[in-house]
């Protein structure tokens, strides 16, 4: 049997916290990334994650969302050499991705004649000198050998067979993540526990609202209600639509906002308490911005802005790592009305591509240069519609990135993907008109499909459950949910089904709870009533520790201290 070098080298055992949590698998957790990851819950550190896997009865891989808080501490283990709760009867492997879905790291530590243990931590010890720098939400997969992620074009995301001991960083010869490969006739199945060091739940959702007047931002109490709505800054001003990101690379959520009447972007930084230390201009530049989105478009690990402008050229701005923005660039040289904005790999060169929602004219794709810019912009499709907003999602069950299109007072459109940064064709989400604002995506009944919620302005919003190929089965949310102008998903009560969180125009901002068959009940978020023009949905309020950085500013995260409160 050969030694686990690559771990023993930490010297002692890592006792586990007196105040940390258990997490058992719920249900059956997703299978990642056909499925979204199972997010835990809970008011303090967690230390061990426990489930089953079935390889030969189609339960492939479990996927959880965990929050690591300081990536030097960092330890997810089946090795009970490493962590007095981990342990397993089966081979497994770890991956970790990004929460928005890049592979991170990955380890197999096969063995002969016994169980394969796998550890993750801090570095990658392939050679390769990748360090896991940055504190946030990351997905952990936990699949049995020889489960293997790939690309599209059959390439590995991470190289474990050339040297199955190391901790491997992400393949920089692969593209984004398409599925996974079976390189065997080996199904691994059996129980698994896997223990923690460094690592927090996800827990519940927040939301931010940007408004007509003053932005805000309300905090779930963990029910399906929401204790307190406060005021982001002092700040006015018309705010269209917010991004929720972690800019300065402190582990909490910030927020950018894309400013509307001329007035320049703002960038608020979250303190994890569910208020902001401070806000500020992304640039000098004022345009009539509409949207915002976020996404690492030039591989620095640092998070950068796509703001969709009406009236002038898109512009990106490329994010510093610590708050603040470089350089800002047009997206492209047209000029288009430009409502809404979206990112994501639609040619699989692991390169971020922006779609952009315009009224009035075809909607456009541009493709993502990976060093920042983008090399070219095209029509998706020949529609001219009046489309609001859009999101990105795999509709039709190809493994390919497809466009929802909310179009204002015309039919709303999907257009599926072609692999290469075009659209193959486009096609009615249902057959009836509506004043469509805003669509988020998601899985609402649990079935692995893709559905969607559309915000409508005049009635009630619009739930439409996805069948996994294409086609839409739609209904209205209630009464309770009429005259949205936005909406967000994201788990609000705990009870692992996705809610809506609608921003309104004409009273009180909604939440909508969903029952985890597509079906909602609703409430409203506060008594106010903030004319809100767009929501973000995401973990503001920790609520669980303070986490203390010596020389923060510099990255240097090699002192730190934890207390738990």
């Amino acid at each position: 049997m050969k030694p686990y070098l690559p771990f023993l080298v930490l010297g002692v055992l890592l006792a586990p916290s007196v105040d940390a949590l258990d997490w058992t698998e719920v249900g059956d957790a997703p299978s990642y990334p056909d499925g979204q990851a199972q997010r835990t819950f809970g008011d303090r550190l967690i230390q061990k994650i426990e489930g089953e896997l079935d390889q030969g009865g189609g339960d492939a891989r479990d996927a959880y969302c965990i929050r690591i808080v300081d990536p030097i501490s960092f330890l997810a283990t089946t090795h009970p050499l490493l962590h007095p709760d981990a342990g397993g009867n089966f081979d497994t492997r770890l991956y970790l991705f990004t929460s928005e879905g890049m592979p991170v790291l990955g380890n197999d530590n096969a063995i002969q004649g016994g169980f394969g243990l796998s550890s993750l931590k801090v570095n990658a010890t392939d050679g390769s000198g990748f360090l896991l720098g940055r504190p946030g939400e990351y997905v952990l997969v936990v699949a049995g050998a020889p489960d293997d992620p790939r690309d599209d074009e059959d390439t590995a995301l991470f190289r474990i067979e050339d040297d199955p001991l190391a901790i491997h960083a992400a393949n920089p010869l692969s593209g984004s993540f398409r599925g996974w490969s079976l390189e065997g006739s080996v199904h691994e199945s059996g129980s698994y526990s896997v223990g923690l060091k460094g690592v927090e739940t996800c827990g519940v959702v927040d939301i931010a609202i940007a408004t007509v007047e003053r932005n805000r931002v309300c905090i779930t109490d963990g029910e399906g209600g929401f204790a307190a709505c406060g005021d982001v800054s002092a700040d006015e001003g018309f705010s269209y639509k917010p991004a929720l990101g972690d800019i300065d690379g402190n582990g909490s959520m910030d927020v950018v906002f894309a400013m509307n009447l001329f007035d320049p972007n703002r960038v608020c930084l979250g303190d994890g308490r569910g208020g902001f230390t401070g806000c500020a201009e992304v640039s000098s530049d004022a345009f009539d911005s509409t949207s915002v989105a976020l996404g690492d478009l030039n591989r620095d690990a640092m998070l950068d802005a796509v703001f969709a402008n009406s009236g002038d050229p898109s512009r990106y701005c490329l994010g510093d790592g610590s708050g603040g923005f470089t350089t800002c660039s047009d997206v492209g040289a047209a000029t288009v009305d430009a409502t809404g904005v979206a990112l994501g790999d639609l040619n699989g060169d692991a390169r971020l591509d922006a779609v952009l929602a315009v009224s009035g004219a075809a909607n456009q794709v541009c493709l993502g240069s990976g060093t920042g810019g983008f090399s070219s912009c095209a029509d998706v499709s020949a529609d001219v519609n009046a489309t609001f907003r859009l999101a990105l999602g795999q509709i039709d069950g190809d493994g390919l990135l497809d466009a929802v299109f909310a179009n204002m007072d015309q039919v709303d459109r999907v257009c599926f993907g072609d692999g290469s940064g075009g659209f193959t064709s486009c096609a009615d989400v249902e057959a009836g008109i509506f004043a469509s604002h805003g669509v988020a995506l998601g899985d609402l009944n649990s079935d692995l499909a893709t559905d969607a919620v559309l915000a409508v302005a005049g009635e009630a919003s619009r739930v439409c459950l996805g069948d996994g190929s294409g086609g839409f089965s739609c209904s209205a949310i209630g009464p309770d949910s009429e005259r949205a102008f936005d909406v967000a998903v994201g788990d609000v009560d705990e009870d692992g089904h996705l809610d809506a969180l609608f921003g309104r125009t004409h009273g009180p901002e909604r939440v909508c709870l969903g029952d985890g068959a597509g079906a909602f009940s609703c409430s409203d978020v506060s008594a106010d009533s903030m004319l809100a023009a767009g929501v973000a949905a995401g973990k503001l309020d920790l609520r669980l520790q303070t986490i203390f950085f010596d020389h923060f500013e510099t990255g240097d995260k090699s002192a730190w201290s934890l207390v738990v409160e």
